[in-house]
């Protein structure tokens, strides 16, 4: 339990930073709710950041900015392990925006919490070929390639990281 928890703060500390929008097109000076969704997501506070979040969508917004929020939403249910709902909002971001790396980056994290390994590792391919300079998508490479190497059984509950 100890080591789950240590493993899930790693990944939320490491990469989440850079997985809410922060690509110079962030959801910011939008909405005030999309602004603090992204920003509690980006603390870890995921339950507020998709209250938040579902909330500014309400507003009218561009493409690329309801692409970004539910972007971020993907992110934070990722966050609180609900990878179905992650990946059904990562699909509705990259059907606005198909060349958001950050949602395929975001959808390789819940495809590798679900332990779909191929197909977390397909999406980082497809952010990769969209920037292919993504510290980002490379350390959630790293991530699948370090769940492929490890023996079986040794990360106790193959659904967590």
């Amino acid at each position: 339990m100890i080591r789950r928890r240590l493993l899930v703060l790693l990944l939320c500390s490491a990469l989440f930073p850079v997985l809410v929008q922060g690509d110079g097109r962030t959801v910011f000076g939008i909405s005030q709710q999309l602004a603090d969704g992204a920003m509690a997501i980006r603390s870890g506070r995921y339950s507020e950041g998709l209250r938040l979040t579902h909330r500014g969508l309400a507003f009218e917004i561009s493409k690329g900015q309801r692409a970004a929020a539910y972007s971020n939403l993907c992110a934070g249910h990722a966050g609180l392990q609900q990878y179905p709902e992650a990946v059904a909002h990562c699909d509705t971001a990259l059907t606005l925006e198909p060349r958001r790396w950050q949602a395929y980056s975001n959808r390789a994290l819940a495809y590798l919490g679900m332990g779909k390994l191929d197909l977390a590792s397909q999406d980082v391919g497809n952010g990769l070929a969209i920037n292919p300079d993504s510290a980002t998508l490379q350390r959630v490479q790293q991530l699948i390639d370090r769940r492929l190497a490890a023996p079986a059984g040794s990360t106790g509950n193959r659904q967590f990281l």
